[in-house]
Protein backbone atom coordinates (compact mmCIF):
# COMPACT_ATOMS: atom_id res chain seq x y z
CA UNK A 1 0.00 0.00 0.00
CA UNK A 2 0.98 3.93 -0.78
CA UNK A 3 0.08 5.81 1.84
CA UNK A 4 0.14 10.13 2.19
CA UNK A 5 0.22 11.49 5.28
CA UNK A 6 -2.56 14.71 4.72
CA UNK A 7 -2.68 16.31 8.48
CA UNK A 8 -2.24 15.38 11.92
CA UNK A 9 -4.25 16.31 15.01
CA UNK A 10 -2.28 16.83 18.74
CA UNK A 11 1.40 17.39 19.21
CA UNK A 12 4.04 16.10 21.88
CA UNK A 13 5.56 18.47 24.25
CA UNK A 14 8.97 17.15 26.35
CA UNK A 15 9.96 20.34 28.13
CA UNK A 16 13.44 20.11 30.28
CA UNK A 17 14.28 22.34 32.85
CA UNK A 18 17.90 22.93 34.01
CA UNK A 19 21.15 24.09 32.30
CA UNK A 20 24.41 22.47 31.01
CA UNK A 21 27.82 24.33 30.41
CA UNK A 22 28.91 23.53 27.10
CA UNK A 23 31.80 21.69 26.41
CA UNK A 24 35.16 23.40 27.57
CA UNK A 25 38.88 22.43 27.79
CA UNK A 26 38.36 21.61 31.25
CA UNK A 27 34.86 20.01 30.79
CA UNK A 28 35.46 18.77 27.26
CA UNK A 29 38.06 16.92 24.90
CA UNK A 30 41.13 19.00 25.12
CA UNK A 31 41.57 19.43 21.64
CA UNK A 32 37.70 18.45 20.12
CA UNK A 33 37.00 17.43 16.54
CA UNK A 34 35.28 19.55 15.19
CA UNK A 35 32.09 16.62 14.47
CA UNK A 36 32.85 16.04 18.05
CA UNK A 37 32.13 19.60 19.46
CA UNK A 38 28.87 19.24 17.58
CA UNK A 39 27.74 16.56 19.06
CA UNK A 40 28.66 17.43 22.48
CA UNK A 41 26.43 20.78 21.45
CA UNK A 42 23.69 19.00 20.29
CA UNK A 43 24.08 16.60 23.95
CA UNK A 44 23.94 19.66 25.70
CA UNK A 45 20.63 20.71 23.81
CA UNK A 46 18.99 17.60 24.68
CA UNK A 47 19.40 17.94 27.96
CA UNK A 48 21.65 15.38 28.37
CA UNK A 49 23.98 15.02 31.64
CA UNK A 50 27.36 14.06 31.47
CA UNK A 51 27.45 12.74 35.29
CA UNK A 52 24.30 10.51 34.66
CA UNK A 53 24.24 6.84 34.01
CA UNK A 54 20.72 6.49 33.47
CA UNK A 55 19.75 3.76 31.57
CA UNK A 56 17.50 3.83 28.34
CA UNK A 57 15.60 0.65 28.07
CA UNK A 58 13.47 -0.26 25.49
CA UNK A 59 12.21 -3.31 25.96
CA UNK A 60 8.92 -3.32 23.54
CA UNK A 61 10.19 -1.97 20.33
CA UNK A 62 10.15 -3.68 17.17
CA UNK A 63 13.09 -6.26 16.17
CA UNK A 64 14.02 -5.35 12.56
CA UNK A 65 13.82 -8.81 11.15
CA UNK A 66 14.65 -8.05 7.78
CA UNK A 67 18.05 -6.32 8.79
CA UNK A 68 18.57 -8.50 11.74
CA UNK A 69 18.51 -11.72 9.16
CA UNK A 70 20.94 -10.19 6.67
CA UNK A 71 23.28 -9.22 9.63
CA UNK A 72 24.08 -12.12 11.46
CA UNK A 73 25.81 -14.25 9.61
CA UNK A 74 28.45 -11.26 8.03
CA UNK A 75 28.25 -10.91 12.57
CA UNK A 76 28.76 -14.05 13.14
CA UNK A 77 31.76 -14.92 10.79
CA UNK A 78 33.10 -11.53 11.93
CA UNK A 79 33.23 -12.56 15.55
CA UNK A 80 34.83 -15.81 14.86
CA UNK A 81 38.04 -14.15 13.08
CA UNK A 82 38.14 -11.92 16.04
CA UNK A 83 37.77 -14.17 18.87
CA UNK A 84 41.12 -13.69 20.10
CA UNK A 85 40.70 -9.96 20.17
CA UNK A 86 39.66 -8.06 23.18
CA UNK A 87 36.41 -6.10 20.70
CA UNK A 88 32.38 -6.04 20.65
CA UNK A 89 31.03 -6.08 17.20
CA UNK A 90 27.54 -4.15 18.29
CA UNK A 91 24.30 -4.13 15.76
CA UNK A 92 21.63 -1.10 16.63
CA UNK A 93 18.26 -0.65 14.87
CA UNK A 94 17.43 2.72 13.08
CA UNK A 95 16.61 4.15 16.28
CA UNK A 96 20.29 3.27 17.83
CA UNK A 97 18.35 1.11 20.22
CA UNK A 98 21.14 -2.15 20.78
CA UNK A 99 19.75 -5.57 18.62
CA UNK A 100 22.23 -7.48 18.99
CA UNK A 101 26.31 -7.68 20.10
CA UNK A 102 28.99 -9.79 19.81
CA UNK A 103 32.02 -10.89 21.75
CA UNK A 104 34.11 -13.81 22.47
CA UNK A 105 35.43 -11.86 26.07
CA UNK A 106 33.80 -12.46 29.19
CA UNK A 107 35.15 -10.04 30.97
CA UNK A 108 34.80 -7.31 28.21
CA UNK A 109 31.04 -8.38 27.57
CA UNK A 110 30.12 -7.71 31.62
CA UNK A 111 31.66 -4.52 31.75
CA UNK A 112 29.21 -3.07 28.61
CA UNK A 113 26.41 -4.65 30.54
CA UNK A 114 27.73 -2.30 33.19
CA UNK A 115 28.14 0.37 30.52
CA UNK A 116 24.34 -0.59 29.29
CA UNK A 117 25.64 -1.08 25.92
CA UNK A 118 24.01 -4.70 25.36
CA UNK A 119 20.72 -5.60 23.81
CA UNK A 120 17.73 -3.48 24.36
CA UNK A 121 19.52 -0.36 25.59
CA UNK A 122 19.31 3.07 23.49
CA UNK A 123 22.38 4.80 21.98
CA UNK A 124 20.76 7.64 20.45
CA UNK A 125 22.39 10.75 20.93
CA UNK A 126 19.64 12.34 22.26
CA UNK A 127 19.25 9.63 25.16
CA UNK A 128 22.81 9.15 25.80
CA UNK A 129 25.30 11.89 24.20
CA UNK A 130 27.85 11.49 22.17
CA UNK A 131 28.80 8.09 21.25
CA UNK A 132 29.72 6.30 17.91
CA UNK A 133 26.65 4.51 17.20
CA UNK A 134 24.41 7.34 18.00
CA UNK A 135 26.58 10.00 15.99
CA UNK A 136 26.83 7.46 13.25
CA UNK A 137 23.02 7.57 12.73
CA UNK A 138 22.72 11.61 13.44
CA UNK A 139 25.12 12.27 11.13
CA UNK A 140 24.55 9.98 8.75
CA UNK A 141 27.88 8.34 8.05
CA UNK A 142 31.04 6.59 9.56
CA UNK A 143 31.69 7.94 13.02
CA UNK A 144 34.76 7.11 15.68
CA UNK A 145 34.55 8.20 19.08
CA UNK A 146 37.52 7.47 21.33
CA UNK A 147 37.60 7.45 24.75
CA UNK A 148 36.74 11.06 26.61
CA UNK A 149 35.47 11.61 23.35
CA UNK A 150 32.17 10.89 24.89
CA UNK A 151 29.65 13.08 26.88
CA UNK A 152 28.62 10.73 29.46
CA UNK A 153 31.89 10.12 31.89
CA UNK A 154 30.90 6.69 32.53
CA UNK A 155 31.65 5.62 28.64
CA UNK A 156 34.65 7.75 28.48
CA UNK A 157 36.89 4.17 29.00
CA UNK A 158 35.45 3.32 25.98
CA UNK A 159 36.05 3.44 22.13
CA UNK A 160 33.88 2.66 19.29
CA UNK A 161 33.65 3.20 15.49
CA UNK A 162 29.98 3.21 13.52
CA UNK A 163 28.67 2.81 10.13
CA UNK A 164 25.29 3.21 9.14
CA UNK A 165 23.87 0.16 6.85
CA UNK A 166 21.81 1.75 4.22
CA UNK A 167 19.39 -0.75 2.08
CA UNK A 168 20.34 -0.68 -1.24
CA UNK A 169 17.00 -0.17 -3.04
CA UNK A 170 15.52 2.08 -0.68
CA UNK A 171 18.42 4.10 0.37
CA UNK A 172 17.04 4.30 3.95
CA UNK A 173 19.26 3.41 6.68
CA UNK A 174 18.16 0.04 8.36
CA UNK A 175 20.61 -0.22 11.47
CA UNK A 176 24.02 0.88 12.42
CA UNK A 177 27.34 -1.84 12.75
CA UNK A 178 29.68 -1.01 15.29
CA UNK A 179 33.11 -2.23 16.75
CA UNK A 180 34.19 -1.60 19.97
CA UNK A 181 36.43 -1.73 22.99
CA UNK A 182 38.31 -0.54 25.90
CA UNK A 183 40.11 2.69 25.23
CA UNK A 184 43.67 1.01 25.97
CA UNK A 185 43.00 -1.69 23.28
CA UNK A 186 41.94 0.17 20.04
CA UNK A 187 42.90 -0.26 16.54
CA UNK A 188 43.12 1.46 13.96
CA UNK A 189 41.60 -1.36 11.93
CA UNK A 190 38.63 -1.50 13.01
CA UNK A 191 37.12 1.54 11.53
CA UNK A 192 37.72 -1.12 8.19
CA UNK A 193 36.33 -3.40 9.79
CA UNK A 194 33.24 -1.50 10.48
CA UNK A 195 32.79 -0.39 6.71
CA UNK A 196 33.53 -3.64 5.18
CA UNK A 197 30.74 -5.36 7.56
CA UNK A 198 28.42 -2.72 6.30
CA UNK A 199 29.18 -3.22 2.36
CA UNK A 200 28.79 -7.20 3.09
CA UNK A 201 25.50 -6.42 5.15
CA UNK A 202 24.03 -4.15 2.28
CA UNK A 203 24.70 -6.70 -0.30
CA UNK A 204 23.14 -9.25 1.43
CA UNK A 205 19.79 -6.73 1.44
CA UNK A 206 20.21 -6.10 -1.92
CA UNK A 207 20.01 -10.23 -2.50
CA UNK A 208 16.96 -10.67 -0.40
CA UNK A 209 15.22 -7.60 -2.26
CA UNK A 210 12.19 -9.27 -3.90
CA UNK A 211 10.13 -8.72 -6.87
CA UNK A 212 6.97 -7.55 -5.27
CA UNK A 213 9.62 -5.01 -3.41
CA UNK A 214 10.98 -3.40 -6.66
CA UNK A 215 7.00 -3.11 -7.62
CA UNK A 216 6.37 -1.27 -4.10
CA UNK A 217 9.51 1.17 -4.92
CA UNK A 218 8.28 2.14 -8.19
CA UNK A 219 5.08 2.47 -6.58
CA UNK A 220 6.55 5.08 -4.14
CA UNK A 221 8.81 6.88 -6.59
CA UNK A 222 5.97 7.63 -9.06
CA UNK A 223 4.03 9.29 -5.78
CA UNK A 224 6.50 11.14 -4.35
CA UNK A 225 7.22 13.09 -8.44
CA UNK A 226 3.53 14.04 -7.98
CA UNK A 227 3.33 14.88 -3.88
CA UNK A 228 4.83 16.87 -1.52
CA UNK A 229 2.91 15.21 1.20
CA UNK A 230 4.27 12.39 3.55
CA UNK A 231 4.44 8.98 1.37
CA UNK A 232 5.15 5.62 2.52
CA UNK A 233 5.06 2.50 0.26
CA UNK A 234 4.82 -1.07 2.48
CA UNK A 235 3.97 -4.50 2.92
CA UNK A 236 3.81 -6.77 6.11
CA UNK A 237 8.13 -6.31 6.47
CA UNK A 238 9.24 -3.99 3.56
CA UNK A 239 8.65 -0.34 4.12
CA UNK A 240 9.86 3.07 2.28
CA UNK A 241 9.30 6.67 3.36
CA UNK A 242 10.00 9.77 1.69
CA UNK A 243 11.81 12.72 3.76
CA UNK A 244 8.93 14.27 4.94
CA UNK A 245 7.12 11.14 6.64
CA UNK A 246 10.26 9.50 7.81
CA UNK A 247 11.01 12.07 11.26
CA UNK A 248 6.95 11.28 11.55
CA UNK A 249 7.12 7.36 12.03
CA UNK A 250 9.14 5.15 14.39
CA UNK A 251 9.46 1.46 13.67
CA UNK A 252 6.44 0.75 15.71
CA UNK A 253 4.28 2.09 13.23
CA UNK A 254 4.95 -0.30 10.27
CA UNK A 255 2.62 -3.16 11.42
CA UNK A 256 0.18 -0.50 12.68
CA UNK A 257 -0.19 0.69 8.98
CA UNK A 258 -0.18 -2.47 7.72
CA UNK A 259 -3.14 -3.41 9.62
CA UNK A 260 -5.17 -0.25 8.96
CA UNK A 261 -4.40 -0.45 5.51
CA UNK A 262 -5.09 -4.27 4.68
CA UNK A 263 -8.72 -3.64 6.91
CA UNK A 264 -9.20 -0.77 5.15
CA UNK A 265 -8.47 -1.74 1.24
CA UNK A 266 -9.95 -5.38 2.04
CA UNK A 267 -13.13 -4.36 -0.48
CA UNK A 268 -12.10 -1.44 -2.04
CA UNK A 269 -8.50 0.61 -4.21
CA UNK A 270 -8.45 3.01 -2.53
CA UNK A 271 -9.11 4.55 0.97
CA UNK A 272 -8.89 7.75 3.06
CA UNK A 273 -9.39 7.74 6.60
CA UNK A 274 -8.05 8.62 10.54
CA UNK A 275 -5.93 6.66 11.85
CA UNK A 276 -3.92 6.68 15.43
CA UNK A 277 0.06 5.93 15.36
CA UNK A 278 1.99 4.88 17.97
CA UNK A 279 3.38 7.61 19.77
CA UNK A 280 -1.03 8.24 20.26
CA UNK A 281 -1.30 11.16 17.15
CA UNK A 282 -4.18 11.10 14.59
CA UNK A 283 -3.08 11.33 11.20
CA UNK A 284 -5.75 11.25 8.14
CA UNK A 285 -4.30 9.34 5.63
CA UNK A 286 -5.20 8.32 2.03
CA UNK A 287 -3.93 4.45 1.43
CA UNK A 288 -3.91 2.96 -2.51
CA UNK A 289 -3.82 -0.59 -3.01
CA UNK A 290 -0.63 -1.52 -4.79
CA UNK A 291 -0.73 -4.47 -7.12
CA UNK A 292 1.39 -7.31 -9.69
CA UNK A 293 -0.34 -9.41 -12.32
CA UNK A 294 -3.39 -8.80 -10.43
CA UNK A 295 -2.29 -9.99 -6.54
CA UNK A 296 -2.19 -7.26 -4.01
CA UNK A 297 1.52 -6.99 -2.64
CA UNK A 298 1.07 -3.87 -0.38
Amino acid sequence: MTSQRISRSGSDVDGRDGTTDLPTATNGPEIARPEIALSWQRSVTSGVVRTSADAHYVPCAAVPLRFLRAAQPVVDRLADKLQDHPVAIILADSDARVIARRTSQPKLATWLDRLMVSTGFSLAEAAVGTNAIGCALEERGPFVVDGTEHFREHLQEFSCCAVPVHNPVTGVINGVVGIGCRTAARCSLMLPLAQETAEQIESRLSENTSHSERVLLESFLKTTRRSSAAVVSLSRDFLVSNTVAGPLLSPADQPILWDWASRMLAACDEYTGELRLSDDVIVVARCTKVTDNRQTIG
